[in-house]
């Protein structure tokens, strides 16, 4: 065997091992080819050709890091409009934001409680009968957990008649 031939391979695991490009992204591929072709019908020495190649990589992960963020960001804002479409159509739900407001509502067992946020950084929980509804306080807790305790007793006693 020769030298080449045994010394492509430990050469192309060390370049990969030790560059930030990690694996070869195949999505990446036919923008590559191109390029290629286009530098070497253009007569363009090996070195400018693997710069530019490094220069397309780069470009396309970032377009490509961008385009997956922004179709997360799409996903997540349909989840919380599906989220908060469930709640206001009266289904059970956990804790849900309604209208991008600080204060967080839950329906357990078919009745509607608000969670709001206090100035001492404390919880007040309120049963409300609709979104805009001041509502009746139940209490103050220090913590969301707390007041996910209470519910989960309070949500299947009878209705209180106050």
């Amino acid at each position: 065997m020769t030298r080449a031939a045994t010394g492509a391979a430990p050469s192309r695991r060390r370049v990969t091992r030790h560059n930030h490009w990690g694996a070869p992204d195949e999505r990446l591929r036919e923008g590559c080819l191109e390029l290629y072709a286009r530098e070497t019908a253009e007569g363009t020495e090996l070195p400018a050709i693997i710069g530019a190649l490094q220069e397309c990589v780069e470009e396309g992960r970032e377009r490509l890091r961008l385009a997956a963020e922004a179709s997360r960001r799409e996903r997540l804002l349909e989840e919380k409009e599906a989220l908060e479409s469930r709640f206001l159509s009266g289904a059970d739900r956990k804790w849900t934001s309604i209208g991008g407001s600080k204060a967080l509502y839950i329906r357990k067992n078919g009745r509607a409680y608000r969670l709001a946020p206090t100035k001492d950084k404390r919880w007040d929980l309120f049963l409300i009968r609709d979104v805009e509804d001041a509502g009746t306080r139940v209490g103050t807790y220090g913590v969301r957990g707390d007041a996910n305790k209470v519910l989960s007793k309070l949500a299947y006693e009878p209705e209180p008649r106050w």
